[in-house]
């Protein structure tokens, strides 16, 4: 018994280690095989589409139509170069028929074959990383070509892009502290103009912010605002018992302070 209770742990132990390296392993694969660029290439691809949904809603039928096909082309020559055992060419011309049905029905087919056949000849002769090929166009490039704006960034979701009209410094720091409120609203925090600051409750009782806290601490509120709410009408008397009369503040804190310590003798 003694034997096999020692043997558990290790058994376990030996099982967790080999899951470890096994899950990095996997990882690792993953990046190598191309998993991880093509979710990139999907990503950027997608967001040049609902670009052009968004701006023309749907198929763009203008001279534009061009740039959007040139941009989309090497992330969707990317995504289809990565999976492996399928043609790209006709994984490409499936897209475009799906995203740009009326160009592609319009355009020669020999000119698509052989722009995408080049995309994929420049692929092949792009420098090649240990877990990527450096050859699609960058962020700057994408921005400046489609001139893509902060409201479409933000209407979008499209993560990562950039935009001609970035947000001032100001604006930033403006955007960062509704972030911030928002998250501390989330975790149940009160909001500073709803705090015992903000509202100032003992302003309301006649009372200084000190003696408010002291009979806070001593559990006494309650009592304090039922005295004070009977004892409004004595206040009163010293101005001829007349309501309509706007007392000022520090008469009655010190009013109220008065009858609290004449009670208390």
């Amino acid at each position: 018994m003694e034997q096999h209770s020692t043997e558990a742990p290790k058994l376990q132990t030996d099982r967790k280690r080999l899951r470890k390296v096994y899950t990095q392993e996997r990882r690792l694969e993953a990046i190598r095989s191309g998993l991880n660029a093509a979710s990139f290439a999907y990503g950027r691809r997608n967001a040049i589409r609902d670009l052009m949904h968004d701006r023309c809603g749907g198929e763009c039928e203008t001279d534009d139509v061009e740039t959007f096909f040139d941009l989309m082309l090497p992330f969707a020559v990317e995504a289809a170069y990565l999976h492996k055992g399928r043609d790209p060419l006709v994984d490409v011309a499936k897209f475009f028929g799906r995203v740009m049905p009326a160009f592609m029905r319009s355009a020669c087919p020999e000119h698509i074959t052989n722009r995408v056949r080049e995309a994929l000849e420049q692929r092949a002769a792009a420098p090649t990383a240990e877990t990527y090929v450096d050859w699609l166009p960058r962020m700057e490039s994408l921005v400046a070509d489609l001139r893509v704006t902060r409201d479409e960034v933000q209407r979008l979701g499209l993560r990562g892009w950039g935009c001609i009209d970035p947000a001032s410094p100001e604006e930033r720091k403006e955007a960062d502290r509704q972030r911030k409120r928002a998250e501390r609203a989330a975790k149940g925090a009160t909001p500073r103009q709803m705090s015992i600051t903000g509202t100032q409750p003992w302003k309301a009782l006649g009372i200084s912010r000190a003696t408010w806290y002291r009979h806070k601490r001593e559990g006494t509120l309650d009592t304090l605002k039922r005295e004070t709410e009977t004892s409004a009408p004595w206040v009163y008397t010293l101005y001829g018992a007349d309501e309509s009369v706007s007392l000022p503040e520090p008469f009655m804190i010190a009013a109220a302070g008065f009858e609290t310590h004449a009670r208390q003798a």
